[in-house]
């Protein structure tokens, strides 16, 4: 009896032994995948990251949504096409690219947008040094000031 009770004990000492090995050796296998899977997302992310970027530059430079929607156009030109009136045709084409302006204040935010997303995000510090260095704002020197402390503050990676 005693001998079947320190078998029973061994034969549970290796069990455990074999379940623990196995879980840390799936454990390690596991590691590659997650790590691929982390770098994916992040990558997803960027790419998001990126995007809004690239919608918060043009408002920072003063240009808002087009002048004329999409819907509107559409139809006047559905409407010209129907005509054969090329030159008004060209008229639209070339007045459906202007954009409605946007405040000073709006502009102001996404500078400031411009600024964090830059300090916060390496991919995008590069990007944000850009904009602020190319942006002016002649005549309005309230935004030209705040361009400038925002191209010092991301430069000089000083805290918000």
């Amino acid at each position: 009896m005693l001998v079947a009770a320190a078998s029973l004990a061994a034969v549970t000492a290796f069990m455990a032994t074999s379940i623990g090995l196995v879980v840390a050796i799936g454990g390690l296998v596991a590691i590659p995948e997650y790590r691929r899977r982390l770098a994916a997302q992040r990558a997803e992310i960027d790419a998001q990251l990126a995007q809004l970027f690239a919608q918060i530059v043009p408002i920072a430079d003063g240009y808002g949504p087009p002048a004329m929607p999409d819907s509107a156009l559409a139809a006047v030109v559905e409407k010209l096409v129907a005509e054969n009136d090329l030159q008004g045709l060209r008229e639209v084409f070339r007045q459906s690219y202007v954009n409605a302006p946007v405040g000073a204040a709006t502009q102001a935010a996404a500078i400031s947008s411009i600024v964090y997303l830059g300090s916060a995000y390496d991919s995008l510090a590069e990007p944000a040094d850009a904009c602020l260095s190319t942006l002016a704002f002649p005549g309005h020197e309230l935004l030209e000031q705040r361009r400038k402390v925002a191209l010092e503050r991301l430069r000089g990676g000083a805290p918000r």
